[in-house]
């Protein structure tokens, strides 16, 4: 089966501007169109998957073109719009080892996985993921390179998403050694996003990493 269309995502948060970037991008670089539902479909969708009744939607509306969805955050639960001519391309994935087997079932339609975190992968694999899953790893896009500007560098390391605890203290057990190491990380508030350094200080690119 050919991939036709891009599914757009139709999120209106902050944080998933970056999925309709690439999704941008990707439409662009191959000339898959980008496909938006209305906001009459958007509302019967929430509604049958908030009901447990994803499967009555897709008995109801027929499609037989491929499209491929951006997926902020897997889940294990059937929804409207994880089908068999979806290729989800998963972002986060914070599904525990014992929720995988209604993850299967909930994926079970779809003929292929992208999953953008090798950890991730690795798991799924680990676990036997009786689904096709590639690695596809995704960064900004090309826009928002600065390998042209001259900028002086003024931190050495910045967490964009959510940061791993771990890492957070193997980091500062290096800062303590180091003590003209600089990083920032998020405040981990969606709705006041703001970034600040290990040094509790509020970082002057708050406005720009939004």
């Amino acid at each position: 089966m050919k991939l036709t269309r891009i599914d757009s995502t139709n999120a209106r948060q902050p944080s998933w501007q970056i999925l309709k970037e690439w999704e941008e991008v990707l439409s662009q670089k191959t000339g898959l169109p980008v496909y938006r539902d209305n906001r009459l479909i958007r509302y019967i969708k929430a509604h049958f998957d908030k009901w447990g009744m994803s499967f009555l939607w897709k008995i109801l509306v027929t499609r037989k073109n491929l499209g491929l969805r951006f997926i902020m955050n897997a889940q294990d639960i059937k929804v409207c719009d994880i089908n068999k001519f979806t290729i989800p391309v998963i972002i986060d994935f914070w599904l525990k080892e014992e929720q995988l087997p209604a993850f299967y079932v909930a994926y079970k339609e779809v003929p292929l996985i992208l999953l953008t975190n090798l950890e991730v992968y690795e798991f799924l694999k680990q676990h036997k993921c009786p689904i096709p899953i590639e690695h596809w790893a995704l960064s900004y896009p090309d826009k928002y390179s600065i390998s042209n500007k001259r900028l002086e560098k003024e931190y050495e390391f910045c967490f964009i998403g959510r940061p791993n605890p771990f890492f957070v203290r193997l980091l500062d057990k290096y800062c303590s050694t180091h003590p003209d190491f600089y990083y920032i990380s998020n405040n981990s508030d969606i709705n006041h996003r703001q970034y600040i350094d290990n040094k509790s200080n509020l970082s002057k690119i708050v406005y720009i990493m939004i």
